[in-house]
């Protein structure tokens, strides 16, 4: 019994013929086999013993030209090639045929992004690098709203944000470009904002709260001996 069938169309100047190319039986000898230097088709198609297609090199009706993986119910499961766009990609679907896994280049630059998607299609994990961003972790929710976010800028200085189910920044902790760290926090509506950092080279720490015009209600500034402003100070934010 034959233990694979590979069935291969051939379309090559002007002239559509098929062959097919079947491996030896266990244990015996293989058959001859013809060499050629330039193979030229359309679609290349892998069946298994059942004649099912399980791979298939081509390009599609959206003019991408990739290899499609399929598995035992005819689904299409991976795909590897490159998009009408231009851009190379790597994608994993679901039973349902719903992308679940990306890995590409989506930007103008080609800078690589890898993303998790839930069955929604919306972004739950993503981490991309750019020329300008940097490298970006985001971690999101069921809606694809960003809620935690991890980066580095190319020149070095790293961010940790917290967001809300909106995507607004609640608390973010970051090294400034001179690496002096920080700590901001806003509250809803962004009627507070509380900021904690410490100055390089200066003992003690610098702690600020604005109101929401921006208005500076508590200053305390332990960097060159003890300081404070407390409520009345309406020193506007540099």
């Amino acid at each position: 019994m034959l233990t694979v069938g590979v069935l291969v169309g051939i379309i090559a100047l002007g002239q559509r013929d098929r062959c097919t190319v079947h491996a030896a039986p266990n244990g015996a000898e293989p058959p001859s086999v013809a060499n050629h230097d330039v193979m030229r088709c359309q679609r290349l198609e892998l069946v298994d013993t059942q004649g099912r297609q399980r791979v298939v090199l081509s390009q599609d009706q959206n003019g991408q030209v990739g290899l499609q993986v399929y598995d035992d119910t005819g689904t299409s499961r991976a795909f590897l090639g490159v998009l009408k766009s231009g851009k190379p990609a790597l994608s994993f679907q679901d039973a349902d045929l719903k992308p679940r896994v990306r890995l590409g280049s989506y930007s103008d630059d080609d800078s690589p992004g890898l993303f998790f998607l839930g069955t929604n299609g919306k972004a739950t994990v993503s981490l991309t690098t750019h020329t300008v961003a940097g490298t970006v972790l985001v971690l999101g929710n069921a809606r694809g709203i960003g809620q935690v976010l991890l980066s580095v800028l190319p020149e070095g200085p790293a961010v940790a944000s917290l967001a809300d189910a909106k995507g607004e920044p609640r608390m973010v902790l970051n090294t400034l470009p001179n690496g002096d760290p920080a700590i901001t926090m806003d509250s809803s509506q962004k009627s507070g904002f509380l900021g904690l950092g410490v100055k390089e080279g200066l003992p003690g720490m610098t702690l600020k709260y604005r109101d929401k015009n921006e208005n500076y209600r508590l200053l305390l500034n332990h960097a060159n001996g003890p300081e404070w402003v407390s409520d009345g100070a309406q020193k506007k934010v540099p």
